[in-house]
This record gives structure tokens, sequence and C-alpha cells, in this order.
């Protein structure tokens, strides 16, 4: 099922990498965020100040609405959380919001709006720069770090499996379980559970689930090689 989503992007808080341009941020949730994940963009918002230009600031090739305000304290914020609010009212129930943005100001009205509306929530941060709050709130959240969006949480439900061969001297299965699970980039949080002598690991996309598959197949974990594969009998509708 595909999902409306519109995506929040407070420029002030996560400014344009050094050696990007808004054109390859805007490309890369398109490419990495939207359409993996099963969403069909509705809008896409970059809100900052009028009498600032953010670095690196060229839109020559997207197709954005973005907004300006005036500067003062938190007005991107009231004009951003105007606009989520706005976009939930149009899109309905289970809906989705991507926000790039680590302010915690957002945490109320996400939280809110999760609870009465359903709305997933996709947060993509920078390292060491999100409030913990939104991390709390993300079902998905994405690290923005050397040109590239990386998936580093997700807690909805899991969609794609694979299988790893458990083959390690590990006597506690929870210990082998969360050390796989946050090995397997992109995974879903405490997916990992034990069918016969199999050890399967859930994933929000295909995408993921196949990369972890490269990953993991090219890694020696408790000193043996990984024997990884897709799990078809275990996708869930």
């Amino acid at each position: 099922m595909i999902k409306p989503c519109a995506v929040f992007w407070d420029i002030q808080n996560i400014d344009v990498p050094k050696g990007q341009t808004v054109d390859s941020i805007v490309d890369l949730i398109r490419s990495t965020v939207i359409k993996p994940y099963n969403l069909y963009e509705i809008s896409f918002f970059c809100v900052y100040d009028a009498h600032k230009s953010p670095a690196n600031f060229d839109h020559s090739l997207t197709n954005l609405d973005f907004l300006t305000y005036n500067g003062v304290k938190d007005s991107a914020d009231m004009k951003i959380i105007d606009l989520m609010r706005k976009f939930v009212k149009v899109a309905g129930q289970d809906c989705t919001i991507i926000l790039l943005s680590g302010d915690g100001d957002y945490y109320g009205t996400l939280i809110e709006l999760k609870k009465l509306h359903d709305v997933s929530i996709h947060v993509i941060k920078l390292s060491a720069s999100c409030s913990p709050k939104l991390d709390q709130i993300s079902d998905y959240t994405f690290m923005l770090a050397n040109g590239e969006l990386k998936p580093v949480k997700a807690t909805a439900n899991p969609t794609y499996f694979i299988s790893i061969l458990n083959q390690y001297s590990v006597n506690n299965f929870n210990e082998l379980a969360n050390e796989l699970n946050a090995l397997a980039v992109g995974s879903i949080g405490n997916s990992a559970i034990l069918c016969g002598n199999l050890i399967c690991i859930g994933f929000p996309t295909l995408g993921n689930a196949e990369q972890a598959i490269e990953q993991l197949n090219e890694s020696q974990f408790h000193e043996q090689s990984s024997k990884v594969e897709f799990d078809s009998q275990l996708r869930f509708k």
C-alpha cells in the first residue's frame, strides 16, 4: 500500500552539508527514503530565514516549496508545525511525515499527530545533533553523512526477513540476536527471532534486506563467515 508523504526540511537546523547542494539532498531523500519505503510525495517544504540564505543554496533543479520566515526565534518551528498539521488534515489517516531536523521542539506535535492520525514519522538527522525525543517518536531514523542517507533505527513492523544459519558458539540467544540485529544496518530493532537452526531478522524494505545480506555475507562474526539469505517464507503482507 502506497502512503502519501510530505517532507519538512528545517534548513537552519540541518544545513546543506559541505560538498552537497539542495538538489543532491532532495534527490537522495527521494531515492533512499520515499521510493524504497513505498511513499507518494505530496509536498516537499524547505523553510529558511529570509535574511540568511543557507550555505550551498542552489535549487535550480528541484521541485520544492521554499518558504521563508522572519528570523524571530522559533518562527521556523511554528511554520513547519503549521504545515505538518495542514498536510495531515488533507492526507488523512496513516500518512507519513519526513522531517529533516534534530530539534526536539517538534516532539509534541509529532506525538499528537501519531496518536490521533496514526502518522508514520521518518527523521533525518546529522550525527550527534538530534534530540533524543525525536529518536523516541520516530518510526525510522536516518543519518545524513558523507553524501549518504543511512538507516540507523526502525521500530515499525518488519516486512521482509533475512535468515542467518545459527552456527555460533554463543549460549545466550538474546545476546546473539542483539549483536546481529545491531550489525545488520537498516534492520527493525529487536526483530530477530529463532526459527529452528536459523536466526531471522526483519527489515522495512526489500532494499534494506538485500543490503544487509551483502554486508553480512562479506563480514566475519565470532570469527566465522556468515551464511545469510533472503527468507521469502517470512515475508509479511
